[in-house]
Order: structure tokens, then sequence, then C-alpha cells
């Protein structure tokens, strides 16, 4: 309740940023997006973190930095691009409200609660997830529980079929207002969310105010169900799609 008032009390002012985006490793596909939003000068409109390099146990800086560009130089205008990647890798961490996190401690950036005031500062969240074109992968995970906890619209950057995964465990997503892109194809994807992203810093403050009250209930639900009938839809989802056939086998 005190989440749900503090995010509605916000509509009433003006939010000082388009967006937010937290992410914790660095991946080819996190760096292309996040330098893609350097490029079309939308980094400013956002708060934006990206913390910690994740090598290999011999891996030195400089490799871990040849294999970064190396996938960025693989995604669709990667090239264009690949300065902006350069320059951000010179910049890391990137931090908001969780600084770098140490090798012992990679984990528990995961469950570290970020500051809420920074959602209610933002009109939505750009969730970039851990996988992007993973066909075996297919799950939720905390990188959008934590905007819906904090009643954020989201454009959620995942595996094709994530949104289908929430919406079947009782979420609501925030089409046509906010376009989610969805598909196998990477380079579709990443193109939709850019231009999304593009179209949305177009909006006016009044434009971004109106949205924000459009999607109000929906955020409202979404935190609500996070708290009450999800936990005893995914337990009964365990029950049926992982104990049921262990038990039958």
């Amino acid at each position: 309740m005190r989440r749900e008032a503090a995010a509605r009390r916000t509509l009433a002012g003006n939010r000082s940023k388009l967006f937010v985006s937290f992410n914790g490793e660095v991946r080819p596909h996190r760096l292309f997006v996040i330098a893609s939003l350097l490029e079309r000068k939308l980094l400013e409109r956002g708060y934006v973190s990206l913390l910690y390099r994740r090598k290999g146990r011999n891996e030195t800086d400089a490799e871990f930095r040849e294999i970064m560009l190396r996938g960025v130089l693989k995604m669709p205008g990667g090239r264009d691009v690949f300065q902006s990647a350069s320059h951000l890798l010179d910049q890391l961490p990137m931090t908001l409200d969780v600084e770098e996190i140490s090798s012992p401690s990679l984990e528990e950036v995961a469950w570290t609660s970020q500051n809420p005031s920074l959602y209610d500062d933002s009109n939505m969240s750009l969730v970039i997830d851990t996988s992007l074109n993973d066909p075996d992968l297919l799950f939720i995970t905390e990188k959008v529980l934590k905007p819906i906890m904090n009643h954020s619209p989201f454009i959620l950057l995942g595996n094709g079929g994530s949104t289908s995964v929430l919406r079947y465990y009782g979420f609501e997503t925030f089409e046509p207002e906010i376009n989610q892109p969805n598909g196998e194809n990477e380079n579709a994807v990443l193109s939709s969310v850019l231009d999304e992203m593009t179209r949305l810093s177009m909006m006016n403050r009044q434009q971004l105010a109106e949205l924000n009250r459009a999607l109000m209930d929906r955020c409202y639900h979404n935190a609500h169900h996070f708290w009450t009938d999800f936990p005893k839809r995914l337990a009964s989802s365990f029950e049926t799609d992982v104990l049921a056939p262990l038990r039958r086998s």
C-alpha cells in the first residue's frame, strides 16, 4: 500500500527521467542497447546502471573488452555504436544505488532491492534481461519483477515469449500504449525496442503524465498480484509441471 501511494503521488508532479534501467553484468546485448541509447542522445533521459564484468578465470581485462565489442559488432548497426560501446566500457562501473559488486558477491546484486525513488522519478522501466536469443530459456527473472513490485510500467527485452510467460502467470503488459517487442528475431526485437524508446522520448511532459495515468491501474494490478496470487500460481505450476511428472516417472 505504501508503494502504491508513493507511485500515485508522483503522478501529480513531473518525473525528471523518461526511464530507469538497472543492469548488473555486462553482456554484449546490454552494451549494444545502452550504446545505442547514447548514440540517440537518450541515455541522458534515463537512470542507467551497468555494474560489473564477469570474466573467465584466466581472462584479462583486454580479452573481456574484445569479447564484448566483438559481440556488439554482430548486432544490427553494431558498427554504428562501436565507439560508444567502447566508451561505456571505459566508464564502468555505471552506478545508481548499488555500488560495484566484488567477485565473491556477484549474485547478491540480483536480490538487492533498488531505490524506489528512482522508479517514482521515472516514467517507465527498460528491462534488459539476462538472455536475448536462447530458445532453451523461457523464464521470469527478478529483473522484471522489481519494476512490477514498484508500480512501474516496463518494456521487457528478453527471450521471445517472455511476456507470454508473464501473462500466463497473471501479470499484465502495457500494449498498445507501450509497444512491447515479441518474436524470435533478435535484430527485429532490438530495433523495435530502440524505436519505441525514441518514440516515447518525443512525448512532452503532459503526454507522459497522461500515459502514466492510463497505465496506473495495470501497475497496481501487477504489484498487488505479485504479493497475493502470483506465489500461489507459481507453486501450483511447480506442482503440475515439475513434481507431478517426477512422481509418474
